[in-house]
């Protein structure tokens, strides 16, 4: 299944959220329910953590593991809206028959994000004990004049390590680009579509990124309409995404025989020989 033909330089991302908004905007009732249902998990999980604190952390890796399994559902649903097939909300649940291979991309592409959770984590508990504060050899370090160079250089070393940090994000997020559409659609284990994943979107990296842009355009303009314009940016951003996976992977009934039929597909004796 690793050896999937798919188009390169294909993704337009223009196209794919003006199509986007064609396709919520005509399904907009389904995709309100899925937003609602997402925003009453985490309405929910607020909830218990508000009042049982020390469940958050298991709270929160169920959450993370279950909205891996659900993503692969709401791909479902814009799959199917954009191949122009039957849709509904009960859709979401389709992502449960292929869990195993959504919870292990899943996963994976969160492995960066939990090692940055953690040096956090380990940063937090050396100020509560101390260790980070203004001691005897930082204080010494303020004294000297290398010291001082060090410091003043700090805001320029924070500089490019943010935007080392942030081309890391876009390059890992290619890789996982198209990696839960594969999932869905053609059904290829974890690892299988993450490689296919990172190969299509790489190349188209020009329109992949892009997109990346405007959804989070999108995303801002969202926010900015009082957070209610969300409910319909989310499922927006959702879509374009597989607009642009159909434009590297197009449906069986897209794509154009690489041979000729046989002659018998046209009802027909003719070339077939007396």
């Amino acid at each position: 299944m690793t050896n999937l033909e798919f188009n390169r330089s294909a993704i337009r991302a223009g196209n794919c959220v003006s199509g986007a908004w064609k396709v919520v905007t005509g399904n907009l009732a389904t995709y309100l329910a899925v937003i609602l249902f997402i925003v009453a998990i985490y309405i929910v999980i607020a909830v218990i953590n508000a009042f049982i604190p020390v469940l958050s952390i298991f709270l929160t890796i169920a959450n993370v593991l279950f909205m891996a399994v659900l993503a692969g559902g709401i791909y479902y649903i814009a799959i199917q809206d954009v191949d122009r097939e039957p849709s509904d909300f009960g859709m979401i649940f389709t992502g449960f028959a292929k869990a195993g291979p959504l919870l292990l991309a899943g996963f994976i592409e969160a492995i960066p994000s939990v090692a940055f959770a953690v040096l956090q984590f380990t940063g937090y508990f050396a100020n509560l004990f101390g260790l980070g504060s203004l001691g005897p050899p930082r204080a010494a370090l303020y004294q000297s004049q290398s010291g001082v160079g060090a410091l003043n250089a700090l805001p320029a070393i924070i500089f490019i390590i943010a935007v080392g940090y942030l081309l890391f994000l876009i390059l890992w997020g290619l890789v996982f680009f198209f990696t839960t559409p594969l999932i869905m659609d053609k059904n290829l284990g974890a690892v299988e579509a993450i490689v296919l994943s990172a190969r299509s979107a790489f190349s188209s990296a020009g329109g992949a990124i892009l997109l990346m842009i405007l959804s989070f355009f999108i995303a801002v303009l969202g926010a900015l309409a009082f957070c209610v314009g969300l409910f319909v940016a989310i499922p927006v951003i959702w879509v374009a995404k597989v607009i642009a996976y159909r434009a590297v992977f197009p449906s069986l009934d897209q794509q154009r025989w690489d041979t000729p039929p046989p002659p018998s597909e046209y009802g027909s004796v003719f070339g077939q020989g007396v």
